[in-house]
């Protein structure tokens, strides 16, 4: 249980997501789903399906914005995009279903930070976007995904 609990879990700034399958979940109460609602509170204390039905195999929380990589490593990402953390190209202010991250990229893993995404491809290029205030990207500001500089590989587990 343990296993599966550390590959289902996903959380976040308040938030806690979980993929199908996992038996211990939690949405905390002082949290924006990010699931396509609509009204000004989007706040739930029982899971609650993310909406676009896409099937997702991995999800990262980040401080306001989610994303989630699909069986075929294809990369999403939803919520606030102030920042282009979603990755989609634009700084369009909130997504609130998964919009795919641009570049046509196949992403191992992800991991959404505060206002960032970051993820290695199957290759081992390490690839970021969103806000790069303390240099955490690699790269400079951008709502696209590019590679960090350097020319290191990564590997994912």
């Amino acid at each position: 249980m343990r296993q599966l609990l550390r590959r289902a879990l996903a959380p976040g700034l308040g938030l806690l997501l979980a993929l199908p399958g996992c038996k211990e979940s939690v949405i905390s109460p002082h949290s924006a789903l990010h699931n396509g609602a609509t009204t000004t509170t989007p706040r739930s204390t029982t899971p609650v399906p993310v909406s676009g039905g896409l099937m997702f195999s991995a999800l990262s929380a980040g401080g306001s914005h989610t994303c989630g990589l699909t069986a075929g490593e294809a990369a999403y990402c939803w919520g606030d995009n102030l920042w282009g953390q979603l990755g989609s190209a634009t700084t369009t202010r909130t997504n609130t279903t998964p919009v795919p991250v641009s570049g046509g990229l196949m992403f191992s893993a992800l991991s959404a930070g505060s206002l960032h995404t970051c993820g290695p491809t199957a290759g081992g290029a390490a690839y970021c976007w969103g806000l790069n205030g303390d240099g955490q990207l690699g790269n400079n500001l951008t709502p696209t995904p590019v590679a960090v500089l350097g020319g290191l590989t990564f590997k994912t587990q």
